[in-house]
């Protein structure tokens, strides 16, 4: 566990992982979100296929991130697309 609170510490909070960090059963590569004053993890990409990666915070309150996960029902061939996650509102 110090080795993954280590790197979010380094990474500002979010990061990608092919861990099952949630005990969902998934394995994909997923977006995460970790509040170093709350010691809160939250699963941003929420989906069990596809890729997410390269997570980037601007502005302190975005999230963007690439995937080719169908996070919308609007990538139904799994394209890579960006996805945005507002802090502030999700």
């Amino acid at each position: 566990m110090n080795q993954v609170l280590g790197g979010l510490l380094e990474l500002r909070g979010r990061f990608e992982s092919t861990a099952d960090l949630t005990n969902s059963g998934a394995t994909n590569r997923r977006v995460f979100q970790f509040d170093r004053v709350r010691g809160k993890l939250t699963l941003l990409s929420r989906s069990r296929f596809g890729t997410n990666e390269k997570p980037r915070i601007r502005k302190r309150r975005y999230v963007v991130w690439e995937s080719t996960a169908d996070l919308t029902g609007k990538n139904p061939n799994n394209e890579w697309v960006i996805y945005l996650f507002d802090r502030k509102k999700d």
